[in-house]
């Protein structure tokens, strides 16, 4: 093996990068793998899996033929401005993890549709038989590539209304859609729930302020899985304190780990999950990012190689 094609995993604890490297080995146990804890030669770096852009930067290794994100997103990868112009870069599109997902916000949609988040909170306070208004069965997802078709997907199995919105016109996945900015508002306006799978882009930054969140219907509700960047949290919480808004399911946030003080923590409309929508399951990905790998030591295009200047 030429000595610059180390594959470097640049993984935090919680990501199993240990694990990850097991499954690795298990497919070509001639790799050689290394954790960016462990000491390596950055010269010898052929190939990174990552989650954030490194501490030095992308020069730190010469000799990088490709990097690929150990997720759907890339822009952690993406911050700082320095993404060499000629260097390849892939994201994760697995059928588990747009599984995860799908589950993910049908739970959400289901719980929050039939109102556990009150009578959870309520503890038995409640007065018997109560009958509270539910929200309408008609679901909006922005962001429609291949976790939001498989969302739309389950969603519409179960008796849900499904039509999704994108940044440009295309067939996705034979749901009706609207695109550009010009069918946003007849999009939000037809959301019962609104759900937002969109990656963290300049155009996507803070997209759901308070006066389009105000164009959802009365009584609509928010499921935000994709990036906390999106959503303009104040926004959120002033409309749901108005009662324009009747509840949400936020999984992601502006600062991440969400600290204990955050309103959201606290709110009686507000579900909070610990970003685990859609976790990377190591064994089913492993063979995806193996074979990027060989195509990367080998000159060839990457799958699901995305565009660094728009993103995604």
């Amino acid at each position: 093996m030429n000595t610059k094609d180390t594959l470097l995993l640049m993984l935090p604890d919680d990501m199993q990068p240990h694990a990850f490297r097991e499954e690795l080995l298990s497919l070509d146990a001639s790799l050689h793998v290394v954790l960016d804890t462990e000491p390596h030669d950055p010269a010898e770096v052929g190939f990174i899996v990552g989650w954030r852009r490194p501490e030095g930067g992308w020069g730190h290794y010469p000799n990088l033929r490709a990097v690929h994100s150990f997720g759907a997103g890339v822009d952690t990868l993406l911050q700082g401005g320095d993404w060499p112009n000629s260097l390849p870069l892939a994201r994760l599109v697995d059928e588990e993890m747009a599984d995860l997902m799908a589950e993910y916000v049908l739970t959400a949609a289901l719980m929050l549709k039939r109102r556990f988040l009150e009578y959870a909170q309520a503890k038995g306070g409640w007065n018997w038989g109560d009958d509270w208004p539910l929200p309408g069965r008609r679901v909006g997802i922005l962001g429609m590539g291949h976790l939001g078709q498989a969302t739309a997907t389950l969603l519409e199995k179960v008796g849900f209304q499904v039509h999704g919105w994108g940044r440009s016109e295309k067939v996705r996945g034979g749901f009706p859609c609207s695109h550009g900015m010009e069918g946003l508002g007849a999009f939000l306006g037809q959301s019962d729930f609104l759900v937002s799978l969109l990656p963290d882009t300049p155009d996507t930054t803070g997209l759901l302020n308070r006066d389009r969140l105000r164009q959802l219907p009365s009584g609509a509700v928010l499921v935000n899985a994709g990036r906390g960047s999106v959503l303009v949290e104040d926004d959120l919480l002033a409309l749901l304190d108005e009662g324009h808004l009747s509840g949400a399911c936020l999984d992601v946030f502006q600062t991440e780990p969400l600290p204990a003080e955050h309103p959201f923590v606290s709110h009686p409309k507000v579900l909070v999950t610990p970003h685990i929508a859609s976790l990377t399951p190591v064994g089913s990905v492993a063979p995806k990012i193996l074979e990027n790998y060989q195509r990367a030591l080998q000159g060839r295009p990457l799958h699901n190689q995305v565009d660094p200047a728009v993103g995604y």
